[in-house]
């Protein structure tokens, strides 16, 4: 019996790309059972930001599996989770000061969502066109970048309301007015928003919902699996500025843009704006299960005691991970001292037909992946869905929209970790391409 047999007692909600059995990854590469390299473009789904393996990232996870393997964070306090809160006070605003741990990416939304309510004591929530923000119940409520995502699930919980995201490319108004939707989009964020999306915000709060109804707004700050979408930075500011004029709290989303995914350490700091509540998760422990709610003292502070928590959250060895993690990417990221220069951009596959020029802005918002940033995604690519190639699907490429297939490569992909070993076990042997590329 094949190993592979036992496939078929997995259950088939997990939707399959391809069939490959990895047994191990190293850098920007996946090695399957057989010896055979990948070049790895889906990172993990946004994870693995420091590529397969990073050996800090490694080293810190054996030296804690061999002192503590959890430590339950109601019961006792353990050292990687506070050297972890001191590791991202050092790369956040000073604003953003207090800090709850969860496991995923949905867990930390749900979390993030209850302690808005608690807080402002209102209890509706104002989500985003093509947002995704996890799977779960309260999380889908918010998520509206597939439909197939609700489809017989309902009924979904209440009181989420759900307004127009700055998709500049596919914009009705500035289409509407003459103007070229694809140079405005390529233009972000530095392109000026119509306004047609705060307006229909605002028409929102007269019509459909009272403001002081409102506990709270969360956004994106780059739409991921709605199709790598980069507002004008004045339409996330338009969203603070309704927040402060109305008390409601911004929610910001960084699961998948944060930790250098978008050429800063976190996207937000690009828009001009600080989040009264920041939600993180994938790339902050290069692979190991770990997410987190960060706010202000005074509104974490107000967060009463046993209304939130969970077994897991904050798990010793994933802690240690993200303490290497953050430790490690300053160096691994854009204009890191004694990083290799860029490589020029390769010819584009013909099954590769990209929707725009090149984004002008692609070594700042897509430090990770410059050569393949087109239209309003950093990284997605028009593409014929029906034409995918073998290659493509090697170099994991996923379809978000219908049009667009998304890569999210880890750092090492931009300089020498693109090149796979030789040697299925050996990462001292010499190098050469992938055979994906």
């Amino acid at each position: 019996m094949s190993l592979l047999d036992n496939t078929a007692d997995l259950a088939p909600a997990w939707a399959r790309y391809n069939e490959i059995l990895v047994e191990r990854g190293e850098g920007a590469c996946l090695y399957d059972v057989n010896g055979r390299h990948y070049l790895d473009f889906t990172c993990g789904i946004g994870v693995t930001n420091t590529g397969h393996c990073h050996p800090r990232v490694v080293e810190a996870i054996r030296e804690q599996a061999g002192l503590l393997l959890h430590g339950q964070a109601n019961i006792v306090y353990h050292k990687p989770m506070l050297q972890l809160v001191e590791s991202l006070r050092a790369v956040l605003p000073a604003s953003l000061d207090t800090f709850f741990f969860s496991n995923s990416g949905a867990e930390a939304i749900e979390g993030a969502v209850k302690l808005a309510r608690q807080v402002s004591g209102r209890s509706s929530i104002i989500a985003f066109e093509g947002g995704f923000h996890g799977r779960t119940a309260g999380a889908m409520a918010l998520t509206s970048s597939k439909g197939k995502y609700r489809a017989g699930h309902a009924p979904l919980p209440a009181g989420v309301y759900t307004a127009p995201y700055a998709h500049c490319y596919g914009c009705a108004v500035a289409a509407a007015a003459g103007r070229d939707t694809s140079a405005i989009s390529r233009a972000a964020p530095l392109a000026e928003c119509c306004g047609e999306p705060l307006r229909r915000l605002e028409h929102m709060l007269h019509t459909q919902i009272a403001p002081e109804d409102v506990a709270a707004m969360v956004v994106e700050p780059v739409i991921g699996e709605g199709g790598y979408i980069v507002p004008p930075a004045s339409f996330l500011q338009g969203l603070r500025r309704i927040c402060d004029q109305h008390g409601i709290l911004l929610i910001v989303d960084e699961v998948q843009t944060g930790f250098g995914r978008t050429g800063s350490f976190f996207a937000f700091e690009q828009f001009g704006i600080t989040p009264d509540i920041l939600v993180i998760a994938k790339g902050l422990a290069s692979g190991l299960p770990l997410s987190g709610i960060i706010a202000r003292r005074e509104i974490m502070g107000r967060w009463r005691p046993g209304s939130h928590g969970g077994t897991y959250g904050g798990n010793a060895v994933a802690c240690a991970a993200a303490v290497a993690t953050i430790g490690d990417l300053p160096r691994a990221g854009k204009g890191a001292p004694g990083s290799p220069a860029r490589r020029p951009p390769p010819p584009r596959s013909p099954t590769l037909r990209p929707r725009a020029p090149p984004h002008p802005l692609a070594p700042k918002l897509c430090p990770l992946v410059p050569e393949l940033l087109d239209s309003d995604a950093r990284s997605g690519i028009d593409k014929d869905i029906s034409t995918q190639s073998d290659r493509q699907r090697r170099q994991g490429a996923r379809c978000t929209r219908r049009s667009v297939s998304r890569r999210s490569s880890p750092v090492p992909a931009s300089t020498a970790g693109s090149r796979c070993a030789d040697s299925p076990t050996s990462s001292t042997s010499p190098r050469r391409p992938c055979a994906a590329t």
